[in-house]
């Protein structure tokens, strides 16, 4: 369940502020705090009813909960209902993650995620549709906009590239400009009344 609105998606583009190197390192930080943080989240006791029956991450889910038959009960159903305030930050730090790294086009797509999820817990929660029902839809919807977020990345990465090497270009077009010639020297002696100049 928590993985319906909760992955890591790791984009490097290029024309940031940060140099690569240092841009990694942070990237990295950045993404290891929001996995900490939404491991805890997760580990909230009321949200205990619901760990047997919706897996931690929706891709790690097992085939009984694939096809698990039951609807929530009552204590299932609270868990439920309290899972989006339990995990709202974390949802939001996982947004912010996405906005600093990657384009604002993912991050559309991981908001489209988060609605679609929460839609689909409201069914799970009215008991429209059973744990496994909710597991098998929550794992499409992952899987789908995993592979929309991908492609956006693949292009960002293309762009980026061929900005980089229109740049180069360019460079390689102004490098005579950049080392004029050193300029020429001009020495003169005398000899009695005559003059001679030499210019090297």
């Amino acid at each position: 369940m928590k993985a319906v609105a909760v992955f890591f998606i790791a984009g490097i583009l290029g024309g940031c502020a940060l140099p690569n190197s240092q841009r990694v390192n942070q990237q990295k930080v950045d993404s290891d705090n929001v996995e900490t943080f939404c491991a805890n989240a997760w580990a909230d006791t009321r949200l205990d009813p619901i760990k047997a029956k919706l897996p931690a991450k929706v891709q790690d889910a097992t085939l009984p909960q694939l096809a698990d038959p039951s609807l929530p009960t009552p204590a299932e159903q609270q868990a439920i209902s309290d899972f989006d305030p339990v995990m709202a930050q974390c949802f939001d730090m996982r947004r912010a993650y996405l906005q600093a790294y990657t384009p604002g086009v993912v991050v559309a797509t991981f908001d489209a995620l988060r609605a679609d999820s929460k839609a689909l817990r409201a069914q799970l929660w009215a008991k429209k549709i059973s744990f496994g029902q909710y597991n098998t839809a929550a794992l499409r919807l992952v899987t789908e906009s995993q592979k929309a977020m991908q492609a956006e990345l693949d292009k960002a990465r293309q762009f980026a590239a061929q900005q980089q090497a229109q740049r180069d270009q360019n460079m390689m077009l102004m490098m005579p400009y950049m080392n004029p010639p050193m300029p020429r020297t001009t020495d003169c002696y005398r000899y009695g009344n005559s003059v001679s100049c030499t210019t090297r």
